[in-house]
């Protein structure tokens, strides 16, 4: 059912990673309702390739209470631009920095309660430097794995992470254009 007019629309909840808010709504039988949105700034998901392989990074997720590989990735610091927001994720979480890079894709996070969009890179050309990762990334691993080895390892559910997931289906349709 579609929504028709918003009544009213409140923050229920704070903090420096998102907001929640309330609203009342009326939906198309007349009747009224409520929604509950989590509003969060967009996401960058980075596609590190060497025409071969894919980096991915393998880190611990609190809420999972394990380890998963994943793509690197990064919610968008506010009047910073996409783009350099995935070259700035990518360096912090890797150390790859790359010359060439090119939009794959967007997809939007758990789009019946969240606002978040992702947006999919494509770096390559890459050079190895440095990471400057945060205190929760300080044990990340690295690896290359090549997109069949990816293929697999989503079969089997060891990569679990939905954004990596998607990004990958893209990067596929992208390379099949």
């Amino acid at each position: 059912m579609t929504v028709r007019k918003t009544l009213s629309s409140k923050t229920v909840w704070r903090n420096e990673w998102y907001s929640v808010k309330k609203d009342k709504v009326i939906r198309p039988d007349g009747s009224e309702g409520h929604y509950y949105v989590i509003n969060r700034a967009p996401t960058v998901v980075i596609i590190p390739w060497t025409n071969s392989n894919i980096y991915l990074v393998k880190q611990y997720r609190y809420a999972l209470k394990q380890r998963v590989w994943e793509l690197p990735m990064g919610t968008c610091e506010k009047n910073i631009a996409l783009l350099e927001n995935a070259k700035k994720e990518l360096q912090e979480e890797t150390g790859l920095t790359a010359s060439k890079w090119n939009r794959v894709g967007k997809f939007s996070w758990m789009s019946g309660m969240s606002n978040q969009l992702a947006y999919v890179y494509l770096a390559t050309h890459l050079r190895q430097g440095q990471t400057d990762r945060e205190p929760e990334e300080l044990d990340m691993d690295m690896k290359a794995f090549s997109l069949k080895e990816i293929e697999k390892m989503i079969k089997n559910s060891q990569i679990i992470d939905d954004g990596t997931i998607t990004a990958i289906y893209q990067f596929k349709l992208f390379l099949n254009k």
